[in-house]
């Protein structure tokens, strides 16, 4: 597969329906969780009160009381007292939202527009020359466009042009080390926000994260930190996440689950079928000896004497997962209690 399929590979399977939160940081965590009631959408808050009645197609919460909804109208953006701030085309394709602008970017529109959550216009990028942008601005102010196949641009927050790259695989910027990886054929380098290259590495290799990249390189996988030095060998593993979240990340030994800090030490063991990644503290995890599922913390305690049918694998959005036991289907608070049950 070459450099470019690869990319459009990973763009494509990366966006969702809807929008896209690219900052994952607990200021971005949701208040407001969908619920669906005779094929209509709404809300409800972390109490489980209707927020906002179910009669749409679709909604998503957006940030300070601002939502997406979607009916027989069309699309638009709203705020909690029902007042249009913004009309999404019919025509658009799925939206990216990156807790402060939303990106709409219409088929077959010469142009991708900007607009912050009051709906005001903050930038329009005519598309001469771009084969398609990829999601919305990183934490960085950096936005990475395609020109053609194997050839990628970083935009700033005027639109204009900062950097180019060919015949690599582009990422976003990590907001703490402020680097971006690109994977070429056989390495992987770390750029700056100009355009310079700070180090490479044998492999293939993972935005930094936390101040660590995974670098996967034949039968090893090891993490680096953000000067390009090995600092934790993890190739025991069959799997690791990239990802770390306040220190630790998920890793797969055969068919078990359990999580490393970064010193590579055993904080949650590997004696799960499944585990999902921490938020606020809490994950869910599914058990071996009789496929029940529960939720744990950061120190392997179980919080709730419940033992559910299934839990979200994604764990919790914030403070609320989706849950079910027997027959009822719902949203579960912190404790395990159920404070929306699915009607339908």
């Amino acid at each position: 597969m070459s450099v470019f399929k690869k990319f459009i590979t990973y763009f494509f399977l990366c966006i969702p329906f809807a929008c896209n939160q690219t900052q994952q940081g607990e200021d971005y965590l949701s208040l407001y969780y969908p619920i669906k009631v005779n094929g209509k959408f709404g809300l409800i808050d972390t109490s489980g009160q209707i927020v906002m009645e179910p009669k749409y197609l679709n909604v998503y919460p957006l940030k300070k009381d601002v939502f997406l909804i979607e009916d027989s109208i069309g699309k638009r953006m709203v705020n909690n007292q029902g007042s249009v701030l913004l009309k999404i085309p019919p025509n658009s394709m799925p939206l990216d939202f990156n807790g402060e602008w939303i990106k709409v970017d219409e088929i077959e529109n010469d142009t991708v527009f900007f607009y912050d959550l009051d709906g005001q216009k903050r930038l329009a990028i005519p598309n001469q020359g771009i084969s398609h942008i990829s999601g919305n601005f990183d934490e960085c102010d950096r936005l990475l466009a395609v020109l053609s196949e194997g050839k990628f641009l970083y935009l700033n927050r005027k639109g204009e042009k900062v950097f180019s790259i060919s015949g690599g695989v582009p990422s976003s910027f990590d907001a703490k080390s402020r680097l971006a990886c690109i994977i070429y054929t056989k390495k992987t380098c770390y750029y700056d926000t100009m355009g310079r290259v700070k180090f490479c590495v044998p492999g293939e290799g993972n935005q930094l994260n936390e101040g660590l990249a995974l670098i996967e390189q034949s039968n090893k996988k090891y993490f680096i930190n953000e000067f390009g030095k090995k600092s934790l060998d993890v190739s025991p593993y069959d799997y690791v996440d990239p990802w770390f979240h306040d220190g630790i990340t998920l890793v797969i030994k055969g068919e078990s689950h359990g999580y490393i800090n970064s010193k590579g030490n055993v904080v949650i063991p590997l004696i799960y079928s499944q585990v999902s990644r921490f938020t606020l503290g809490l994950a869910t995890a599914q058990d071996p000896k009789d496929d029940k599922w529960i939720i744990i913390n950061r120190q392997n305690q179980v919080v709730s004497d419940k033992r559910f049918d299934w839990l979200d694998q994604f764990g919790f959005q914030g403070y609320l997962c989706k849950a079910s036991i027997g027959d009822t289907t719902g949203w579960i608070n912190r404790r395990g209690e159920f404070v929306w049950v699915d009607p339908d």
